[in-house]
């Protein structure tokens, strides 16, 4: 499925709008701070340096923006578990792809990291969903739904490396 669904992903992100954070017209806002926006720029050209290509986007926002910090919503394909942007928190709209060869595979490679912020997961087979929420190690794992689970009026958390590695 991973063709189809960079695709849509592809769709999905081409028509966003980058701007700032208070306009309602804005669909992605600027990334905290400068430090932070070379640190997204400079995964992207880690990883595209490494044999990842981006499909869309990949480097600063240019257009009629004011100042601020604003990256262009990217997808990254070829991207494989060993590579520096598989392994760290982006914290940028920097979007990864990895081609996995099946549900154990897709297990290993979301496990295979030292953090654990959140997982989401998506399928048609309700025992493949429960067997997922039960092996992957996040804190957050929401199902059929996007985002990180986490509502700020609830008490949330990340696995192992992310946020305060205590929730399961």
């Amino acid at each position: 499925v991973h063709d189809a669904l960079v695709g849509r992903i592809v769709d999905a992100v081409a028509p966003l709008k980058v701007g700032p954070g208070v306009d309602p017209a804005s669909d992605i806002g600027p990334v905290v701070n400068d430090q932070r926006m070379d640190a997204c720029v400079e995964a992207v050209e880690i990883a595209t340096a490494s044999g990842a290509r981006a499909v869309i986007g990949g480097k600063r926002a240019v257009g009629d923006l004011p100042d601020g910090y604003y990256m262009s919503p990217s997808v990254l394909v070829d991207v494989t578990p060993e590579m520096t942007i598989a392994q760290e928190e982006i914290f940028g709209p920097v979007l990864s792809v990895l081609r996995v060869q099946g549900f154990d595979e897709a297990m290993e490679v979301a496990n295979g990291v030292r953090y654990g912020m959140a997982a989401a997961v998506f399928t048609r087979d309700p025992s493949r969903a429960f067997e997922a929420l039960n092996r992957l190690e996040g804190g957050m794992l929401p199902l059929h739904r996007a985002g990180g689970g986490g509502v700020f009026h609830n008490a949330h958390g990340g696995a192992k490396g992310s946020g305060d590695g205590l929730a399961r």
